[in-house]
């Protein structure tokens, strides 16, 4: 605290005890340094990272977004072909282990779906693209 004095003048401890407004004007400088002199805060490294913050540098990274915008790509087609074609709405039964089952089933219907109308058109043997060959 006797740094903050020294450095930015604001007096933090008054009897010792630390009020809320002076806090406030605290933030509010280092916050107007923060940007003059260009700092970047570091929210920590390692065990002290929060989830949240492991989760965030993980999807912010080169990788994660290239997983994400697979993922927006494959997943969607599927939920809207149980939605409209299965005419599934919503979970019957509660639970975790129940909505699981249930899951599992639609997918399980979904594929067989999907290879009877390979089956039906001929395209038993076929890729949806050409394979590459080394």
């Amino acid at each position: 605290m006797a740094e903050c004095e020294e450095l930015y003048g604001i007096r933090t401890v008054y009897h010792d005890q630390i009020s809320i407004h002076t806090l406030k004007r605290l933030k509010k400088q280092l916050c107007r340094a923060k940007v003059q002199e260009g700092i970047v805060f570091v929210h920590g490294i390692g065990r002290r990272k929060t989830q949240l913050q492991k989760s965030l540098e993980r999807i912010t990274s080169e990788y994660g977004t290239m997983l994400r915008m697979n993922r927006s790509i494959q997943a969607e087609g599927s939920f809207a072909d149980v939605k409209e074609d299965m005419n599934f709405r919503r979970y019957l039964y509660r639970g975790k282990a129940n909505a699981l089952v249930e899951s599992i089933l639609l997918a399980m219907g979904r594929n067989i779906n999907k290879l009877h109308c390979k089956i039906q058109t001929g395209r038993t043997g076929s890729h949806l693209f050409s394979l590459k060959t080394a």
